[in-house]
């Protein structure tokens, strides 16, 4: 009944802790559905309102989907890896330790994406003056003008985009200094994983192992020297 409600008023519907999909639902796995139309579900047709989505959560990363089911499904793999949880470790670390080298990549970012979608922009302008141009470009005026004037938009963007990627590169190698303490916290995350395929005992949560590596940088000594800070957190 809840699946019916849910296609009927157009509302996203989650399956939670999904390890295998209900036959029933099937029809609805279609691919090429679209708002409006009918589905024939428990003995009659079901017209799918607009908004209507489903959605599969698992929380086991070893289920298996067979060749059907793989085919029609999009799967958006949450699962914490390795090299995922370093970064996210390293971003922690330097939001206790340097904020301020975290506040300024957020703003090159900012600049890196505003500034490339600026140049596609006058990239689609420029196309777009020369083919509308009914006459020769030497002898429209306004055309040259436009041109003048798009070039040295363009160029002031490239000059902004290439002082940010300098300056983000300068931030990079300034961030790459506590590497070693996301790297440590990391790793110890996921022995802890292969520990606790042995026994339930070690078994630790995301969120546990992210409380104590927070209380281990806060707790841990602070030399004004970035090395020696690392080793102290590491310690």
């Amino acid at each position: 009944d809840l699946v019916f409600e849910c296609m009927r008023d157009g509302v996203p519907l989650i399956v939670d802790d999904a390890t295998t999909v209900d036959p029933r639902l099937l029809p609805l796995l279609q691919k090429g559905l679209q708002p409006g139309a009918n589905v024939f579900m428990g003995g009659r047709l079901h017209e799918i309102a607009e908004g209507f989505e489903m959605y599969f959560v698992c929380r086991q990363s070893d289920v298996e989907l067979d060749s059907v089911l793989s085919s029609v499904l999009n799967i958006v793999d949450f699962r914490v890896t390795e090299e995922g949880l370093e970064e996210q470790l390293l971003g922690r670390v330097l939001q206790a330790d340097r904020p301020e080298l975290e506040a300024e990549l957020r703003k090159v970012n900012n600049v890196l994406c505003s500034g490339g979608k600026r140049l596609r922009e006058l990239e689609d302008n420029l196309l777009e003056c020369i083919t509308d141009s009914g006459t020769a470009i030497i002898e429209d005026t306004n055309l040259i003008t436009m041109l003048s004037d798009i070039k040295h938009t363009a160029t002031e963007a490239k000059e902004q985009l290439s002082n940010a990627y300098e300056t983000k590169s300068k931030i990079q190698q300034a961030r790459e200094e506590y590497r070693p303490v996301a790297t440590r916290g990391s790793l110890l995350y996921f022995l802890a994983i292969e520990f606790a395929r042995a026994s339930p005992v070690y078994r630790i949560s995301l969120s546990q192992v992210l409380s104590l590596f927070d209380k281990a940088v806060k707790l841990s000594d602070r030399p004004l020297l970035p090395s020696r800070r690392v080793s102290c957190i590491i310690a």
